[in-house]
C-alpha cells in the first residue's frame, strides 16, 4: 500500500486504493521522500470510507501513550434527552442521496443531527426522545423517499452519554479503532504534517491560510483517515488468521528496499528526518506493509494468474474484510470529513435524487 505517494503523485490521487495494494509496490512508502514532485492542489479524490459502528467498551484500557500536541480531538456533548437510532439504508451513492435522505426527515420536530455514511450504508439520527417517541418511523420515511431502510439499533439517551464518555477518553490518544487495531492520533498527525509540508514546499507557507486551502487540508485529513482505516481493516484480517513472516524475510525485504533506492542507510535515515518521519515510525509501517504484502501474495492471490483476476480477487477479499470490521471513529470532526468525502463523487446508477 502506498502510504505517502498519494500526496506526491497526481496519478495516485485519481486511482482506486485497492489497485495500489494489489500492485504491492509497498516500497513506495518512502520513495517520494527524495522526490520533488509537486502535489496536486486540485485533487480531492477520496478513499472508501469504512463502516462506522458503535464503541466497544472493551477497547477502553489504560494506555501508556502520550497524546499528540498539535490536534485536539473534537467530541460532542449531547443534551440529556438526546437519543440515537442507527439505520441500514440501501441504494446510497452520492451527495444527492444524502440530501434526499436528510430532506425526507425534515418534517420531524426534535431531530438534532443526521449523519449519513454512504459506503457504510448507514444513517445515524440523533433526536430528542421527549419529542420523538417512536424512532422506528424514520425507517419507513427514508424508505418512502426511495432508499429502503431498516432499524439496526436504538440507543437510549443514557446509553448515548455513556458511549460518548468512552469516545472522549479514547479520542485523546486515538482517532479510530478497527476492532482491536488502534489508529493513534500521533500516526494521523504525522501523516497530515508530512502532507502539509509537501504542499507548503510546492505552493508556499500560506497555502492553507485561505478558504480554498482549508478545504484542501480537510481533504487531506479525510484521505489520511480513510487510508489508515483501510490499512487497519486489512491488518486486522491478517492478525485474525495469525499470519506471521520470518524476521529474516523482513530483513531481506528492507535490504532490497535500500538497494533499489540506491541509498545507504545513513542517508536514508537523514531523508526521513527531513520528512518528519522517524526511522522507528518508518520501520513500524514498513513491517506492517511487508506482512500484508506477503499475506496477500501467499494467501489471497495464490494461484491467480492475470492482473484482472488478481484485482477481482483482492477486491472481494477486501470487501469481505471491511464487512466484518467494526470501525469506530472517535473524533467527530474527522468522522464528518470522511463521510463528506465519501459523498462527494458523482451519482451512481442507483441514485434516486
Amino acid at each position: 500500500m502506498k502510504i505517502i505517494k498519494w500526496i506526491a503523485s497526481n496519478r495516485f490521487l485519481v486511482i482506486a486504493p485497492l489497485l495500489a495494494l494489489i500492485t504491492a509496490v509497498v516500497f513506495s512508502f518512502a520513495y517520494n521522500l527524495s522526490e520533488d514532485r509537486k502535489p496536486n492542489i486540485e485533487a480531492a479524490q477520496s478513499y472508501p470510507t469504512p463502516t462506522i459502528k458503535t464503541v466497544d467498551k472493551q477497547l477502553v484500557k489504560n494506555q501508556e501513550i502520550i497524546p499528540a500536541d498539535d490536534d485536539s480531538p473534537v467530541t460532542v456533548e449531547f443534551a440529556a434527552n438526546t437519543a440515537k437510532v442507527v439505520l441500514d439504508v440501501e441504494g446510497m451513492s452520492c451527495s444527492g442521496c444524502i440530501s434526499t435522505i436528510k430532506s425526507s426527515l425534515a418534517g420531524y420536530e426534535g431531530i438534532q443531527d443526521i449523519i449519513v455514511n454512504i459506503s457504510g450504508g448507514t444513517t445515524e439520527v440523533y433526536y430528542d426522545d421527549r419529542k420523538i417517541k417512536d424512532a422506528n418511523r424514520f425507517a419507513s420515511t427514508i424508505t418512502a423517499s426511495g432508499y429502503p431502510a431498516t432499524v439496526n439499533r436504538l440507543v437510549t439517551a443514557d446509553q448515548l452519554r455513556e458511549e460518548e464518555a468512552i469516545v472522549s477518553q479514547r479520542a485523546k490518544f486515538y482517532i479510530a479503532s478497527v476492532g482491536g487495531w488502534d489508529i493513534s492520533r500521533t500516526d494521523f498527525n504525522t501523516e497530515v504534517t508530512y502532507a502539509q509540508n509537501r504542499y507548503k514546499k510546492a505552493y508556499g507557507q500560506n497555502v492553507f491560510s485561505d478558504e480554498r486551502g482549508g478545504k484542501v487540508l480537510d481533504s487531506i485529513k479525510a484521505q489520511v483517515v480513510s487510508r489508515l482505516i483501510n490499512e487497519g481493516i486489512q491488518m486486522q484480517e491478517v492478525h485474525r488468521v495469525g499470519y506471521r513472516i520470518d524476521p529474516k524475510i523482513l530483513e531481506q525485504d528492507f535490504d532490497n528496499f535500500i538497494t533499489q533506492k540506491n541509498i545507504d542507510l545513513d542517508r536514508f535515515k537523514a531523508s526521513l528526518v527531513e520528512s518528519v518521519y522517524s526511522f522507528e515510525y518508518f520501520m513500524k509501517k514498513f513491517e506492517n506493509r511487508m506482512r500484508l504484502r506477503h499475506y496477500i501474495e501467499e494467501q489471497v492471490l495464490r494461484g491467480v494468474a492475470s492482473d484482472y483476476d488478481k484485482q477481482q480477487q483482492y477486491q472481494a477479499w477486501f470487501s469481505n474484510a471491511r464487512g466484518l470490521s467494526k470501525v469506530t471513529i472517535y473524533d467527530k470532526q474527522l468522522e464528518r470529513l470522511t463521510q463528506n468525502q465519501s459523498g462527494s463523487g458523482g451519482c451512481g446508477s442507483t441514485c434516486k435524487s
